[in-house]
């Protein structure tokens, strides 16, 4: 029986509610501003709004490549972060 390769390739749009707490040395506005979350930031609700996947047959070769391109990347490359939301 020979191996079959899959490439699955999602798009999810959420909705997140992010509670974060700053210290008294900060002002109202500059918290209102700031786009970097606190160490003390945590995720207290998600909602998907929207997914959609596609699934293909990929050869071995296509597969390897996949991969290794994969683990080529460093974990921020890898990771959301604010630098990728939009308004």
């Amino acid at each position: 029986m020979a191996n079959k390769f899959f490439m699955k390739k999602s798009w999810i749009s959420v909705d997140m509610c992010i509670e974060d707490y700053y210290n008294s040395g900060t002002d109202y506005y500059k918290a209102k501003e700031n786009l970097n979350w606190s160490p003390y930031s945590s995720i207290v609700g998600k909602e998907v709004k929207w997914e959609r996947n596609t699934v293909e047959e990929i050869d071995e070769e296509t597969y390897k490549n996949k991969v290794k391109k994969s683990n080529s990347k460093s974990i921020d490359d890898k990771k959301v972060s604010l630098k990728d939301c939009k308004e």
